[in-house]
């Protein structure tokens, strides 16, 4: 898979693993808990919580990349 900038983005199981355990989390997400009224409302929290793991995830690929993230990575493995 490829972002628009062309930079190969890969599979990052850890990753993945960590970022949804955090953002699918119900106390950082109430939208987890809280009742809908119908199947379309819950599909699209459904939606919308895919989207947010997905498009955090791509982002997250990417800027591993950029200097400045990686100097702070480096920094918290000190």
């Amino acid at each position: 898979m490829t972002s628009e900038a062309g930079v190969y983005l890969v599979w990052d199981k850890q990753l993945f693993a960590r970022l949804s355990a955090a953002l699918l989390n119900p106390t950082l997400q109430p939208l987890l808990i809280l009742p809908c009224e119908s199947r379309d409302e819950a599909a699209l929290v459904e939606e919308y919580l895919a989207r947010l793991l997905a498009n955090t995830y791509q982002r997250m690929l990417r800027q591993r990349h950029e200097e400045t993230v990686q100097q702070l990575n480096e920094l918290l493995q000190k």
